[in-house]
């Protein structure tokens, strides 16, 4: 019976260390292909390329859509409505505020644009004559604004974008504490697509003339 009980005992001891092996085998392939797996995703993460997506908003937060610069963004209401806030913005301007009154304009225009339009302004005197006078110069319109053309152009940059050729009329008005006069006239327009992030809108005044 001793020598039973012996053999009994080994072949009890055999088989446990043969389960424990077993049990270590399996955990150590579990181990490995969980490696392999860490391994071939941070190599994925690695080798990937960035990929990045943008969202356009307005100020306040709305999203805005994303149209190509060759295409129109807006209905023809919509854009001379405010093409026609934008020229009574653009000509209103005072003696004492002109320089954030100017740099709120110039975020209306490309740079062509608001180049064109101090140059206009210089070459007029209007703008000696604000400062010196120490006019308030308020501008509004005199009637309803008009689309005379729009379709494809090519920027200064080689670029096609959408443009408008519209016609704004105004009424510019000069006040002093001695004097007040007042001058019609005709705003010829030409509004071109921008980039949302240029300006929110997705358009800008590439020129204006004022007769």
């Amino acid at each position: 019976m001793d020598a039973e009980k012996i053999v009994a005992t080994i072949l009890l001891r055999d088989n446990y260390r043969r389960t424990r092996i077993q049990y270590l085998l399996r955990m150590i392939v579990v181990m490995v292909a969980l490696t392999g797996l860490s391994l071939l995703g941070t190599w994925s993460i690695l080798t990937r390329e960035d990929e990045y997506r943008y969202l356009m908003t307005e100020p306040s937060g709305k999203l805005l859509p994303v149209i190509p610069l060759d295409q129109r963004h807006a209905s023809d209401e919509d854009v001379l409505k405010w093409t026609m806030d934008a020229v009574t913005r653009v000509y209103t301007f005072d003696f004492a505020n002109y320089r954030r009154q100017f740099q709120s304009a110039q975020r209306l225009m490309t740079p062509i644009g608001w180049d064109g339009y101090q140059r206009a302004l210089r070459e007029s005197g209007n703008f000696v004559a604000v400062v010196e006078n120490k006019y308030v110069t308020t501008a509004a319109p005199s009637g309803p604004a008009r689309i005379l053309s729009q379709g494809l152009l090519n920027d200064a940059y080689g670029n096609i974008r959408w443009s408008w050729t519209i016609e704004v009329p105004i009424l510019v008005t000069y006040q002093s504490s001695k004097q007040r006069t007042s001058q019609d006239l005709i705003a010829t327009v030409t509004l071109i697509r921008v980039p949302s992030y240029v300006n929110y809108y997705g358009a800008q005044i590439r020129q204006i003339i004022a007769r």
